[in-house]
């Protein structure tokens, strides 16, 4: 799945009955770390600036569900924000889904090369 404010992922592959994706590395940090450093500094987060986030994550979120796919648990700690200050969605969730030990291994590959990029 290709979107500028989703994670790429750019390979998956199964080692040990676990499947496992490997994805794009993004230099920056969460929503919840900038958050948690300007409430340190007796600050917020800028109001042009929240809605610039919030925009970009409903772009990512729009795009998912326009494929089937739901994210189910977005919040501050799965967003990061890239140095350029990028708003991407990523989250622990998708690793769970591909490694549910009740699902068949041939099914978790296919749920996983759902979220492949290209």
């Amino acid at each position: 799945m290709c979107h500028p404010h989703i994670v790429q992922v750019h390979d998956f592959d199964e080692a040990a009955g676990l499947v496992f994706l490997v994805m794009e590395h993004i230099e920056g940090g969460t929503l919840k770390q900038k958050l948690t450093q300007l409430q340190a500094e007796g600050t917020g987060l800028p109001f042009g600036e929240t809605a610039r986030i919030v925009g970009e994550v409903a772009e990512a979120l729009a795009h998912a569900h326009a494929q089937g796919i739901r994210h189910r648990d977005v919040k501050p700690s799965n967003v990061m924000l890239t140095r350029g200050g990028r708003a991407v969605a990523f989250g622990a969730s998708i690793a769970r889904l591909m490694t549910t030990s009740a699902m068949p291994t041939a099914m978790r590959i296919h749920h996983a090369a759902t979220y492949a990029c290209g």
